[in-house]
């Protein structure tokens, strides 16, 4: 995963109205939270094992677009409140990997899910069935949201 996360300081093109860059701290020390990493995927395991945080396409002028892609640790803690919160909704396997900056989606992975459901951005006022699909594949969502500048791809094209 680090090989693949390499290079994305400034995002690709010039095809964003938003100053936009890219910060991944590849500084991981997960000595202290190795039941986090072991609950989860080998997916989501090669992903911290990798790097700790990152802030994908952030609006450095104001603050408001980008993802920021959870440590472990606020990871766990997340997951707990908004299992807590909503327990209609989030399941006790899943794992909210990511926040959206300047709204209040969530990139959620949920292992017991198949398909596109497996990675899904969870609304904070819509139930489960109505969050977006991304995929089954956290890279592979990225690597998408890389090649449109961070945009929100399924929300230009929901059916996509």
């Amino acid at each position: 995963m680090m090989k693949r996360l390499n290079g994305w300081e400034r995002p690709s093109s010039a095809n964003s109205p938003f100053n936009l860059k890219c910060r991944v701290d590849f500084n991981v020390d997960l000595s202290g939270t190795p039941d986090l990493v072991n609950s989860t995927s080998s997916e989501v395991d090669e992903l911290w094992s990798s790097i700790r945080e990152a802030w994908l396409f952030e609006d450095i002028d104001y603050g408001q677009w980008g993802l920021h892609i959870l440590s472990p640790s606020d990871s766990a803690a997340r997951s707990a409140a908004e299992r807590a919160g909503r327990p209609e909704d989030f399941r006790d396997d899943d794992q909210v990997i990511g926040e959206f900056l300047g709204d209040s989606d969530l990139l959620v992975y949920s292992p017991s899910e198949s398909g596109p459901k497996r990675i899904s951005v969870a609304l904070p006022l819509d139930e489960r069935e109505e969050w977006y699909e991304l995929g089954s594949f956290i890279y592979d969502v990225l690597k998408r949201m890389a090649s449109v500048d961070g945009a929100k791809y399924w929300e230009m094209n929901p059916d996509a």
